[in-house]
């Protein structure tokens, strides 16, 4: 096996001296990245040994294999295109990177030698680099996080005992040298030594990894080798989206006006093709907070105009900064190639406008740092402002003061009240437009300030008036603003006009996550998670089936206990529900001899959140006993109800409860019941404590109610047939006065109750203990039907409190 390795490999290098990988693959020289890889699919398929009998398919199918490594990596095509040759053995022009993709294609007769299949280097290198540029947690968190925002960096992932690190060591050197004049950062991270920042990045077992860092996240590298052109279109792809903008003849007016809207300073490249260099994307990202740059190339369609109208060579760079004036640059520069530190200079001295506007609190930060003088024009976001603003901006910039560290800017009223109302009262915010006032920082919070300007109507009358009455202003403030000022406040943190919504932000926020997620999946790490998400889809479904089936059970039992409860009881025929709750309680007591079933009793209270289950939603053949009760008399009362009916415990169709007639909305809803019953406009006042030990017995369902009163001695005045109590003797029976519906003694004898002679009087007080001794005969008697009912038309509502 090894000998017939070594002689393909031989065979190998004999074709690849001849080898034209244009012809092999059957493609033109113009062809895509794409054209190439769907074509060496299809070949690969169809001259594959193992499939075709072919005597040359061995033969053929090497020659795809060394054409594509060759046409796939950007280096080695360009090297054919200019000398025709593929030098893929030589020791000289490639890098160790191109003689590794050789290895992923041939078999190596020595690989059977070792167990474990290592390709030693040719050439000899160290990871010394590696160790200077190394970083641990808190250095990255501290430094390099915060410096992703203006500078990207590339940062390499690597351990001791990798020899494909030392294969990198090259590649990363020559990147640096490209890449760092332009201004990357570069620093590298031990996985060994920081094993938790690995982690967290996501870093995979397989080394060396490399990935560039911006705006605090990390974008992988995902090649299977590396390059240095390979890395810098990688670089290019992770770079933010449309930093620099393409313009086209017809847009650049409305791209230089957009300084009203994004409040920066706009800068116009002029290049001879499109794309654009890197050292214009690195620099723009720096500055993307505050410049907005734009693009045009001489080789567009209708340029040639641009070109002239800005006085650009069209065979050179050019780079114009505008900031309100659009006709005229602010700042501009031209040369062949532009070298870097110029660029960084002439961006860094115009990165904000003449006269910028507060539009957050770090542009307030940085043009108005801390122990600087600061002049401020307070106006409104209106077209008739728009001159005042011109008035400061023009003195700005003919004003000697402006060498003076002083600054000048605008803020508009309406969208930052709160800055506003720091410097002024809230209902003098609206008479301060037009107003400038002169502010000195002390810190970050704390400021002196004073007003320069606005009192007087003369003061905007023409430039030259305003001129004079600001430099008379501030000419007492340049010497010693500090003393100067009679004012001083504290300032609230200032809104950003730019602020994204919250819609958008959270869509990043996913965007980023799953980009996130995307780069530390592998292969391996993916059929784990396939898994787990079938293993939760799979529990769900199951937990969903079970419940659905535990829903029908309890549907079976419900239905069961109803039809049970309506065969044993019957609001009808109290008398047989009587005797069949003896008969159940002494079956159940035979029944269970042996068995020894703890039984509970629950007392409810009747609120406004069981007022609904306790009384209006009751099931037919349902009622519910409530007790009165108060503060001071609860727990007895509650005590002796609960033993007295205690027996009656096992009953389902019977419910237990309370209420505090104390509470205000307990006493309305009891007035209300009271006057359903009684005839309309038939005053009624309740005194509670004439009210306790009283009990209810309450059937929702057929809209009626029993009443159990101490004073009571059973005659209850003229019943109808069917037992009810209507219009009068229904005061007297409650206890209040009724005397007006009381018209002859006879009529009076008839509504105390159902014989002709006269009641013994109730007595005139009663113990809390006496309350309810005649409640367990009322109990017998409502059970066999004799006890009045009290029809309504419907439960009133019982309010909540």
């Amino acid at each position: 096996m090894i000998w017939y390795s070594f002689i393909l490999n031989v065979l190998f290098f004999n074709y690849a001296i001849s080898l034209d990988p244009y012809e092999v693959l059957g493609i033109p020289k113009t062809a895509s990245l794409k054209d190439i890889r769907k074509n060496y699919k299809q070949l690969v398929v169809e001259w594959h040994p193992d499939k075709n009998n072919d005597p040359k398919a061995q033969e053929k199918f090497l020659q795809l294999t060394e054409a594509y490594s060759v046409l796939s990596d950007p280096e080695r095509r360009k090297q054919y295109d200019l000398f025709g040759t593929i030098d893929s053995f030589s020791s000289t022009g490639h890098d160790s990177s191109n003689r590794n993709n050789f290895r992923k294609h041939m078999y190596s007769p020595f690989d059977e030698m070792f167990s474990e299949g290592f390709n030693f280097p040719f050439e000899e290198h160290d990871i010394s680099l590696f160790h200077k540029l190394s970083t641990t947690y808190r250095n990255y968190e501290k430094t390099y996080i915060p410096k992703s925002f203006t500078t990207p960096h590339l940062v390499l992932f690597y351990s001791d005992w990798c020899f494909a690190c030392l294969q990198v060591e090259p590649i990363f050197k020559k990147l640096m040298d490209e890449l760092s004049p332009l201004g990357v950062g570069f620093v590298t991270i031990h996985v060994h030594n920081e094993q938790a920042l690995a982690r967290r990045l996501g870093v995979g077992s397989q080394l060396p990894q490399i990935a560039m860092l911006t705006d605090a996240r990390c974008s992988f590298f995902k090649e299977p080798s590396f390059s240095v052109q390979k890395m810098v279109e990688f670089f290019r792809q992770k770079l933010p989206y449309k930093m620099i903008t393409p313009l086209i003849a017809s847009n650049v007016d409305i791209f230089l006006d957009a300084w009203k809207e994004d409040n920066k300073v706009h800068a116009l490249l002029f290049q001879r093709t499109l794309p654009v260099r890197l050292r214009y994307l690195i620099n723009a990202f720096k500055h993307r907070k505050t410049i907005a740059f734009g693009i045009l190339a001489y080789d567009q369609d209708d340029s040639a105009a641009v070109f002239e109208r800005f006085k650009v060579p069209g065979d050179k760079d050019s780079l114009l900064i505008f900031k309100e004036d659009k006709e005229r640059p602010s700042a501009s520069i031209t040369m062949v190639s532009i070298p870097v530190p110029t660029l960084q200079d002439i961006t860094s001295n115009n990165h904000y406008l003449t006269l910028p506007r507060i539009s957050s609190q770090s542009m307030l930060d940085a043009v108005c740092p801390v122990k600087k003088l600061c002049v401020v024009l307070f106006s409104e976001d209106l077209p008739e402002h728009d001159e005042s603003r011109h008035t400061l901006r023009r003195f700005a910039q003919e004003s000697r003061f402006v060498h003076n560290n002083i600054a000048f800017m605008y803020v508009f009223i309406e969208k930052q009240p709160e800055f506003v109302n720091a410097l002024t009262s809230p209902e003098d915010s609206p008479e301060i437009s037009l107003h400038i006032a002169a502010m000195w920082r002390m810190d970050y919070k704390k400021i002196k300030y004073g007003w320069l300007l606005g009192d007087d109507r003369d003061d905007w009358k023409d430039y030259n008036t305003t001129k004079d009455r600001l430099d008379a202003g501030l000419r007492s403030l340049v010497n010693d603003p500090y003393n100067n000022l009679l004012y001083d406040t504290a300032l609230k943190e200032i809104s950003d006009e730019y602020v994204q919504s919250l819609g958008v932000r959270i869509f990043n926020r996913i965007y980023m996550h799953l980009e996130m997620a995307q780069q530390s999946l592998s292969r391996q790490h993916i059929l784990p998670v396939v898994s787990l998400i079938f293993t939760v889809i799979i529990i769900v479904i199951l937990a969903m089936i079970m419940n659905h089936y535990m829903k029908l059970e309890e549907e079976e039992i419900r239905k069961s206990h109803m039809q049970s409860d309506s065969s044993s009881y019957s609001s009808e025929s109290t008398a047989s529900t009587t005797s069949s709750m003896r008969n159940n309680s002494h079956s159940v007591n035979k029944e269970k001899k042996h068995k020894e079933i703890k039984q509970e009793l629950k007392l409810h209270a009747l609120r406004a959140e069981t007022y609904n289950g306790l009384v209006v939603l009751l099931k037919p053949g349902c009622r519910t006993l409530i007790l009165f009760i108060d503060n001071k008399s609860s727990r007895k009362l509650v005590s002796q109800f609960h033993a007295m009916v205690w027996p009656y415990r096992k009953n389902k169709s019977l419910m237990f409860g309370y209420l505090n007639i104390e509470r205000k909305q307990s006493r309305e809803w009891f007035k209300d019941i009271l006057l359903e019953a009684l005839p309309p406009d038939t005053p009624l006042a309740i005194n509670p404590r004439n009210c306790i030990g009283t009990v209810l017995s309450v059937n929702g369902y057929r809209k009626y109610f029993c009443m159990y009163h101490a004073k009571l001695t059973g005659q209850y005045g003229a019943k109808s047939k069917d037992n009810t109590i209507k219009g009068k003797g229904l005061g007297a029976y409650l206890g209040y006065n009724d005397s007006e519906y009381s018209d002859t003694d006879e009529e009076a004898d008839l509504e105390r109750g159902l014989h002709k002679h006269k009641a013994e009087p109730a007595p005139e007080y009663l113990l809390e203990d006496k309350l309810l001794d005649g409640f367990p005969n009322w109990l017998d008697r409502l059970f066999e039907g004799t006890t009045p009912r009290f029809y309504i038309e419907a439960w009133p509502e019982f309010k909540v409190a």
